[in-house]
């Protein structure tokens, strides 16, 4: 193990320490206008999907979430594991207050789904958007403590790497994320909700697994994109609802993106099965898998997923046939 990655490595580690601290004492309500102290919300409901997935055992495998666990100081790479989790610890964040966090979300975990409603569109999208800005924000503050906690120790690629790095989160999180984050904001402050779209499909089986995210509107062609769009990344929230015998597809979106989504779409309808898996698998973070569904997964199937969850940056894009089908329709 080389010199810098030690650094780097105690550089996670102090940053993961005082997020610890700072998080259980200092997180705020992400509602505009509101200072009340943030709880541990859930970005997928504890007794609703979760609970239709967790075999009665309380647990589920989602991603570990420890950025030192999962950095591998050979390679300089993430990662990834999947790990039994209880559905009381899986997929929360400190996001919004107890007031806020049952208010918004009521619409859409108080009642079995049905054909959704705009306003519960609404909802789904705030919920996937307050998760991902809560993420984002927690990488610009890692990237940046780590730049200035080795920086002085690396050589000028390498400093230059971490500094271009620091510029790109900051600039999605300020440009992209807070920005959508405060329009799905006002538009259920002013009832608006006219002014987001949603797509939606209803599986007549239980998959196994839950998701919730937001995922950009280009999908894979990551790079190819962000020369196009440098400033804003329109994104749609992608819920995957188990419940007993039937799941549900919704996609959620702001109507000024409207335009971006025709090919998604096209995407869906030409086949399901391989959007699902590439959506939930290689473009999102905050997955939750039965586990006798996991546990039935192969070697060498599991270490493909793994390596579909890493940055386009560092695997390429994704041929077609290169995602596994881990969810059956």
């Amino acid at each position: 193990m080389s010199e810098q990655f030690k650094l780097v490595k105690r550089a996670f580690d102090k940053f993961e320490k005082k997020l610890k601290k700072t998080s259980k004492k200092d997180s705020r309500c992400m509602v505009s206008n509101c200072d009340e102290k943030a709880i541990l919300s859930h970005s997928q409901q504890r007794n609703g999907q979760l609970k239709h997935i967790c075999c009665g055992s309380k647990k589920v495998y989602a991603l570990r979430d420890s950025m030192v666990k999962s950095f591998d100081m050979h390679s300089g790479e993430m990662n990834f594991k999947f790990v039994e989790t209880p559905i009381s610890k899986a997929s929360t964040y400190p996001g919004l207050c107890n007031h806020h966090d049952t208010k918004l979300f009521k619409e859409i975990e108080r009642q079995k789904l049905g054909e959704i409603s705009n306003e519960q569109a609404a909802s789904f999208y705030y919920r996937s958007m307050s998760y991902e800005s809560y993420r984002k924000e927690r990488e610009l503050e890692r990237t940046k403590f780590v730049y200035n906690e080795v920086k002085d120790s690396l050589n000028h690629e390498q400093v230059f790497g971490l500094y271009q790095m620091c510029n790109w989160h900051e600039k999605n999180y300020n440009n992209s994320v807070l920005v959508q984050l405060g329009e799905i904001d006002e538009v259920i402050k002013s009832k608006n909700f006219e002014e987001v779209e949603y797509f939606q499909i209803v599986l007549e089986k239980n998959v196994g697994v839950s998701c919730c995210s937001m995922v950009n509107m280009h999908l894979d062609l990551y790079l190819e994109f962000l020369e196009q769009y440098p400033d804003y990344i329109p994104s749609f929230s992608f819920n995957l609802v188990p419940f007993e015998n039937e799941t549900h597809v919704v996609l959620c979106w702001l109507k000024k993106n409207s335009l971006f989504m025709g090919e998604i779409i096209k995407y869906i309808e030409y086949d399901l099965e391989h959007f699902l898996n590439k959506v939930v698998f290689c473009e999102s973070e905050d997955i939750c898998v039965n586990p006798e569904l996991w546990e039935g997964i192969d070697a060498k199937t599991k270490k493909a997923i793994y390596h579909n969850m890493s940055h386009t940056m560092q695997r390429g894009s994704l041929a077609w046939e290169d995602v596994p089908i881990i969810i059956k329709i």
